[in-house]
């Protein structure tokens, strides 16, 4: 949840501060991820189109792992 603070002075607390940071991090991690997967889908979608089903078979395994990871 958000940082609720109970005093004005507080909205720059050490606590509120630590919270935005990890909370940007955190958010700039997921977005990676989700851009990588979006290009893995793409690479993937040629693949098969092409018919190396092999490739797209390693792709789709890759975007899953992705996927774990960030529900992680």
């Amino acid at each position: 949840g958000a940082c609720t603070p109970s005093l004005p002075q507080d909205y720059f607390g050490e606590r509120c501060i630590m919270k935005f940071i990890t909370d940007f991090l955190n958010k700039r991690k997921q977005n990676k991820i989700t851009k990588k997967i979006a290009a893995l889908q793409e690479r993937a979608m040629r693949f098969q189109r092409n018919g190396n089903l092999r490739e797209y078979a390693n792709i789709i395994k890759q975007i899953e792992e992705l996927e774990q990871s960030d529900n992680d």
